[in-house]
Order: C-alpha cells, then sequence, then structure tokens
C-alpha cells in the first residue's frame, strides 16, 4: 500500500511540475503586438505612436506584419526605442506576410514599429500592423 501511495504522490508531483514549467515558458515567450499608426506622406514616418511590443529574446531579428495598408506604393518599418531612435534595419510591409529585419534591440526593453512612406507617396494614410521586437 505505502508503494501505491509513493507512486500517486510522485506521479501527482511529475504532473505539477510539468505544469508550472510551461506556465513559465509561456511567460517568456515573445508574442505580437497589433499597432495602427498614422504614416505621413512623402517618406515620412509614424514614429513612436501605437502599441509597444517587449522584446523576450536575445534573437537577432525583428518580425513584422501587415494587416491594412491602403499606400499605394507600400511602406516600410523599423523598430524604434521610446525616444524614436532606430534599433532594426527597414523591413518592408506586406499585407498579411511577415518580413524580417536584423535588430540590435535588447531583451526586455519595449519597442515600437516605426511605419514610414514610401519618398514619392502622395497620400498619408493609416496603417494597421501586427509586428513583435522577436522572430516569429
Amino acid at each position: 500500500m505505502k508503494k501505491v501511495k509513493n507512486r500517486s504522490l510522485i506521479s501527482l508531483f511529475s504532473i505539477a511540475v510539468a505544469v508550472l514549467s510551461i506556465g513559465s515558458s509561456t511567460v517568456l515567450a515573445s508574442s505580437w503586438s497589433i499597432s495602427k499608426v498614422y504614416v505621413p506622406a512623402h517618406g515620412k514616418g509614424s514614429g513612436v505612436n501605437g502599441s509597444g511590443n517587449t522584446k523576450a529574446t536575445n534573437g537577432g531579428e525583428a518580425s513584422f506584419n501587415g494587416d491594412s495598408q491602403p499606400n499605394w506604393l507600400g511602406c516600410k518599418s523599423q523598430l524604434v526605442n521610446t525616444s524614436n531612435i532606430r534599433r532594426s534595419d527597414d523591413a518592408s510591409l506586406y499585407k498579411n506576410k511577415t518580413t524580417h529585419a536584423a535588430t540590435m534591440a535588447q531583451r526586455g526593453y519595449t519597442y515600437y514599429a516605426n511605419v514610414h512612406s514610401a519618398g514619392l507617396e502622395p497620400n498619408g494614410s493609416w496603417v494597421k500592423l501586427h509586428f513583435s521586437a522577436d522572430k516569429k
């Protein structure tokens, strides 16, 4: 009877450890942020607006995916910090397609997607995207 009770306790403990491990890895996982920003015409950028995203890994790439992009000539996006200082290369922004850019963003800090229009774009517009300071 003691052996059965010990096995039950060991099984229960193993399950508890597994559940806690899954929970803690979820907290550390990278995520997408959804952002809607106004992008001015003629190559100007949106700056530090919209939602931020906290870098969760030490990886060197960021991810961008357009949800709506009404600009005729397209947009590019980059990560910026709260001072609007660039922290990644440009990535072309496409609707429903993820692109990546090299980043020098640091783990634990929050970054924003600075979306900018093409130099010859005659129109400003609202652009919606999801992005991550980590590779997705």
